[in-house]
C-alpha cells in the first residue's frame, strides 16, 4: 500500500510513516533499517523516522 502511495506522490512532495519491528528502538539491532537514496544508503527507522520523505525511500 505504500507503494501505491509512493507512486501517487510523484509530483507532489510527501512523507511515508513507516513501521518496522523495533528490536530495540534505539538504534543498535539494525531491525528497522530501510533502504534510502542517499549517500547514507540505508536508514533506521527507529532514529531516522519513522516519517520519512517520499521521494527518499526505495520501497
Amino acid at each position: 500500500m505504500l507503494k501505491a502511495v509512493q507512486n501517487q506522490l510523484t509530483h507532489l512532495e510527501g512523507y511515508l510513516s513507516l513501521e518496522e519491528r523495533m528490536g530495540c528502538g534505539i538504534g543498535a539491532c539494525f531491525a528497522c533499517v530501510c533502504e534510502y537514496r542517499s549517500k547514507k544508503g540505508y536508514v533506521k527507522i527507529c532514529q531516522d523516522g519513522p516519517v520519512l520523505k517520499a521521494s527518499e525511500v526505495l520501497l
